[in-house]
């Protein structure tokens, strides 16, 4: 699917009426619009608005700058780079009705090296991500790239493996927390002791735990230091079958990690599949690489 990267140079904040850089997410288009989305357009604009298409506009103020949801609504996908982000992760999204009295903002971002990635849900149903690369108020431009993954014509996406490997290492690690509450902060020996703790807290599949999982916690505690950096257990499963796995760690956040970095992050994994025949590469689906950016 095309990975679309605009840069305009059009936003002029002496010329008025202002004009907004905006963007149709599921029609790959981009345009000017004149001061339509303001709390001081005229009746009806936002039906203009929303009758043009328009996801997203480009708002640059001395205030404030960004991207502000039109007809879209956005999840920051934590800990996510724009390579490593598969269809199975708008799972974040998938379910999140877009309301015309709720705007949602992506902020400028934050230095040269912070460009979060978000997923993003149009009003016609259509998901994918966005980066927000950057807003320059001196040379008036912004510039964006995002990637459609799911064109609305499925009400839900199929469950990914990484997706759902990662929803069921989260509430493992939501029942390691319980279990080191009840045991002065001790996690448990063995995965067979979260079950209790499973049934309670009604989330995770036990049987799902002991088939795919590999489990390094023990002897660990909560209070141990730089628990984020501390792996807890992984999907060996997934690690046969991708180029890497989730990995959950202490701290109850889960990483996808390359099969080649995890013995740099310490973590001793003896279940990865045998390295792919030269020129043979493993099936995952992923957005497409960079792109040279266009002007519009």
């Amino acid at each position: 699917l095309p990975i679309i990267l605009h840069s305009r140079a059009d936003i002029d904040l002496d010329i008025e009426p202002e004009k907004y850089v905006a963007f149709d997410f599921d029609r790959g288009m981009t345009f000017n619009v004149e001061r339509i989305i303001n709390k001081k357009a005229p009746e009806g604009g936002m039906d203009l608005a929303l009758k043009s298409g328009i996801d997203v506009i480009a708002v640059m103020s001395p205030n404030s700058a960004g991207l502000l949801g039109v007809a879209a609504v956005f999840e920051k996908l934590d800990r996510k780079t724009w390579e490593s982000v598969v269809p199975g992760d708008l799972s974040i999204v998938a379910d999140k009705q877009w309301r015309i009295d709720r705007e949602q903002e992506i902020p400028a971002p934050d230095g040269q090296t912070s460009h979060p990635v978000y997923a993003f849900k149009t009003a016609q149903g259509g998901m994918g991500i966005v980066q927000l690369l950057q807003i320059d108020k001196v040379n008036r431009t912004v510039k964006l790239r995002y990637a459609m993954l799911s064109d609305g014509s499925r009400e839900r996406m199929p469950p990914q493996p990484r997706a759902e490997s990662a929803r069921l290492l989260k509430e493992i690690g939501l029942a390691m927390a319980m279990y080191a509450n009840d045991h002065e902060d001790k996690f448990p020996a063995t995965l067979e002791q979260l079950r209790e703790f499973m049934e309670i807290a009604k989330q995770g599949d036990p049987q799902w735990m002991t088939a795919n999982v590999t489990y390094l916690a023990a002897g660990k505690t909560a209070g141990t230091a730089q628990r984020h950096l501390v792996a807890a257990a992984y999907d060996k499963t997934l690690l046969q079958q991708d180029s890497g796995t989730n990995v959950l760690f202490l701290d109850s956040h889960v990483e996808f990690i390359a099969a080649g970095e995890l013995k740099r992050r310490g973590i001793a994994a003896s279940d990865a599949a045998p390295p792919s025949p030269p020129g043979v590469e493993r099936d995952v689906a992923r957005p497409r690489g960079p792109v040279t950016p266009a002007e519009e």
